[in-house]
């Protein structure tokens, strides 16, 4: 949105006079190697994985190895949880 690389949104957002907005996202750049491309999780150059898991409709990365996330196609968003039928379920009424 500004051009910039920062590591995380929250840094993003520290350090810039406006919030991200990650769904317009369209580049990340490798901590690793330096290598700018599309977004995903891992590096066309030096195959680096950027986090443990990644939501590419949400363009949402987590590494934090204790939590389940999954992402909800009803509501198009990530929740923490092991999914819906598992531990979710989805009110398809309201």
């Amino acid at each position: 949105c500004c051009n910039k690389f920062h590591p995380c949104r929250f840094c993003h957002d520290e350090n810039s006079d406006h919030g991200i907005n990650r769904y317009a996202v369209d580049r990340v750049q490798c901590m690793e190697c330096g290598k700018e491309q599309k977004v995903s999780n891992k590096c066309i150059e030096c195959g680096f994985q950027f986090a443990r898991y990644f939501c590419a409709p949400c363009k949402f990365f987590d590494d934090e190895k204790e939590k389940d996330i999954y992402h909800c196609p009803h509501c198009n968003l990530c929740r923490i949880g092991k999914g819906l039928g598992i531990d979710f379920f989805h009110c398809k009424k309201c």
